[in-house]
């Protein structure tokens, strides 16, 4: 039991460091105008940071939102991958937990932030498929969807 939390901490943590440097790459390719660089949470909650940051992302092109897309895919699938691996049980349980805690962060981000529709609807199945492709892959042969051999 030990090893099934220590492997979905892991992949956890292997997921938001790797959506986080993709997205380094979207914020240096597509970067917030001046006024918006530099803000802290508080300002977040201020209705006039809300419409400037909407307005800037309204203006993105679609590739701003596949690089984004993509980290989630990406992060998924590698920390699944290695949650997979590192509890040796082959159980889907922790690619699956992985997936649901970035679907709630998802979930987060969509609402604080405006994002296009298609984006905040379609960007939900990257999760998902990057969690059981990390499973299906790191479990070479040993899948099981039981719960019982997991968590």
């Amino acid at each position: 039991m030990v090893r099934n939390v220590v492997a979905v901490l892991v992949g956890v943590l292997i997921c938001g460091i790797l959506i986080s440097l993709i997205q380094m790459i979207s914020n240096m390719l597509y970067p917030l105008p001046e006024e918006l660089s530099g803000l802290t949470m508080e300002d977040m909650g201020k209705p006039e940071t809300i419409e400037k940051l909407s307005a800037h992302i309204d203006g993105l092109p679609v590739a701003a939102f596949m690089i984004v897309a993509a980290s989630y895919l990406i992060g998924t699938f590698v920390g699944s991958f290695a949650a997979t691996k590192i509890s040796g049980s082959g159980s889907i349980v922790g690619a699956a937990i992985i997936a649901v805690l970035f679907i709630i962060g998802g979930v987060l981000n969509v609402t604080a932030v405006p994002h296009p529709t298609w984006f905040a609807v379609g960007h939900f199945a990257t999760y998902p498929l990057g969690a059981f492709i990390g499973w299906k892959l790191g479990s070479k042969g040993e899948s099981t969807i039981e719960p019982s051999v997991a968590v």
